[in-house]
């Protein structure tokens, strides 16, 4: 996303520079450059990955931070995420008198691991009192979620957690681990001062804006702005015969659902003629990959596995495809591939999640299921298969994502708000 907004402002004459953290090198930390597509990009080389149930800083980076904002100068400074170079972007923007706008892409604001989702999958709502929901996560993060030892932290009531956050504060200066949950305890409160720090937020979705709001963000400071979309570059499919193909493209690990597409594909009735193809990095997650390998060994359709693609590509994929599927189990925040999907006119399944329902109206411009019903989907996509006056009828619904340079035009405006006001302090 980061990239596609410097690009579309480049295209239009203006100076944009991306800040990219880079937290896995060994390296001495220092500040590289390079130019992706014609934008030029400074590196925060060797800025270490600190753990997101920690710190909201990044002390390694602060330094260089300041060096990178202060060597540019620029009129507005426009956060993507500060999950690596942390909340410090903020203190380095004030004092060097920048104006700052931000971008929420997902719920880091609310959660450490920024999905608000709970260890077995479900919805969390959100880190309770002095951090407690996050303290039962982070001591159950290393357990399957049908392990005892998993069952029995999801088992303990909210206020024990509560009173052991609260406690580790008074230990901290004794115990290491005190230490870390004294740090957790605090970082929604810390958090809420920075939130009230930041001029103008922008939020994709209506849900996120409302995780915002609860993170301690004034109301009238956060506005909504749904992301905007190019329309992928049309591809041909070469095969005209191909089975109704079904289509998951997406990062392969569990909260994104591919699993849950393929347990419903178990489901489909004897003698469906399709197939599904699955876009994704296998090496993203070697166990979850071995999962759905299980799982299409057991589908009533061929699965094939496509790996990944090139952007570039993204319309020949879609050329090839009947329906994409968008399974996710979290509550997204307007994904690109969705957006990517609607604005090409291919018919799309969604599970019943905010991000995804803000774009999608059932039986309209695409199907919605319950991300918890495999028989659901499964019906879904059988019904699409024999269906072909519902596929067109889909594909040719008027609603569609916002255009990019509608979205660029917003965002120019923003701009220019907030550095005249910044200039009229």
């Amino acid at each position: 996303m980061t990239l596609k907004i410097a690009k579309a402002m480049s295209a239009r004459g203006m100076d944009v520079v991306i800040v990219a953290a880079e937290p896995t090198s060994n390296a001495v930390p220092s500040i590289t450059q390079d130019s992706v597509d014609g934008v030029l990009v400074l590196r925060l080389q060797a800025i270490a990955i600190h753990d997101p149930f920690v710190s909201i800083r990044n002390e390694k980076a602060d330094a260089l931070l300041y060096e990178a904002l202060e060597s540019v100068s620029p009129d507005v400074v426009h956060v993507i995420h500060f999950s690596h170079v942390g909340i410090g972007v903020i203190d380095v923007a004030d004092a060097l008198r920048l104006p700052l706008v931000f971008t929420a892409t997902d719920f880091w604001w609310r959660c450490p691991l920024e999905r608000l989702q709970l260890p077995n999958g479900a919805r969390c709502a959100g880190p309770g009192l002095f951090g407690a929901a996050c303290l039962r996560h982070r001591l159950a993060l290393h357990y399957s979620p049908e392990t005892l030892a998993a069952r029995a932290y999801a088992a303990v009531p909210s206020w024990v957690y509560a009173f052991l956050s609260l406690a580790a504060r008074g230990l901290s200066s004794l115990f290491p681990f005190a230490m870390r949950a004294a740090e957790l305890s605090r970082r929604q409160e810390q958090l809420r001062l920075y939130a009230r720090r930041i001029e103008l937020s922008l939020a994709p979705t209506p849900a996120v804006r409302e995780e915002m709001l609860a993170a301690g963000f004034q109301p009238d400071s956060v506005r909504l702005l749904p992301f905007g979309i190019e329309v992928p570059e049309a591809g041909h499919s070469k095969n005209s015969q191909r089975p109704f193909t079904i289509g998951f493209v997406g990062t392969l690990r569990p909260h994104k659902g591919a699993h849950f597409l393929l347990e419903a594909a178990s489901r489909l009735p004897a003698g469906t003629e399709a197939k599904i193809q699955i876009y994704g990095d296998r090496q993203t997650d070697a166990a979850y990959t071995q999962t759905l390998d299980d799982l299409a060994r057991a589908s009533a359709v061929p699965v094939t596995f496509e790996g990944a693609f090139a952007e570039g590509q993204f319309g020949r994929v879609l050329s090839g495809l009947d329906v994409v599927v968008v399974p996710s189990l979290w509550m997204e925040n307007r994904p690109l591939v969705l957006l990517s999907s609607l604005a090409s006119r291919k018919p799309v399944i969604v599970t019943d999640q905010p991000g995804l329902t803000c774009e999608v109206e059932h039986g309209k411009n695409g199907l919605i299921v319950p991300p918890d019903d495999p028989e659901a989907l499964a019906k879904s996509l059988h019904q699409l298969a024999c269906d072909p006056s519902l596929l067109e009828r889909l594909a040719s619904h008027p609603k569609r994502p916002m255009r990019m340079e509608i979205y660029i035009d917003a965002l120019q405006a923003i701009y220019r708000e907030v550095a005249y006001s910044t200039r009229s302090e």
